[in-house]
């Protein structure tokens, strides 16, 4: 993958090792993990639809603090998303009201 080659285009220096198809023992398969400055970098590539590959970075990050032993808030793990598309999903409002009758917009997506 032309991304292990080139992990300066994410803007990541000094990197000693990357993993392509990083398997957790959940059985999912990260694109890519990058070990750097003693941190990690998990890469989720979407060439199609960037959604799922949004919520993958997100569990795949999760499932690396895991693995390393690291607090779910560790700033030694990050999740990157390469897409070639980042579109904002389609969210609109209706009115709501909370539970002492109060009215509010509600977002939906």
């Amino acid at each position: 993958m032309w991304l292990s080659e080139h992990p300066e285009k994410l803007g990541l220096t000094n990197v000693q090792h990357v993993d392509i198809e990083h398997r957790f023992l959940s059985g999912d398969s990260a694109d890519l993990v990058f070990t750097h400055n003693d941190k990690y970098t998990v890469v989720e590539v979407e060439t199609v639809d960037p959604m799922p590959g949004a919520y993958q970075a997100i569990k795949y990050r999760a499932l690396l603090c895991a693995e390393k032993d690291f607090a779910l808030d560790t700033d030694k793990v990050q999740a990157v998303l390469v897409a070639w598309d980042m579109q904002k999903p389609k969210m609109h409002t209706q009115p709501g009201l909370n539970e002492r009758g109060e009215g509010y917009e509600q977002v939906i997506w």
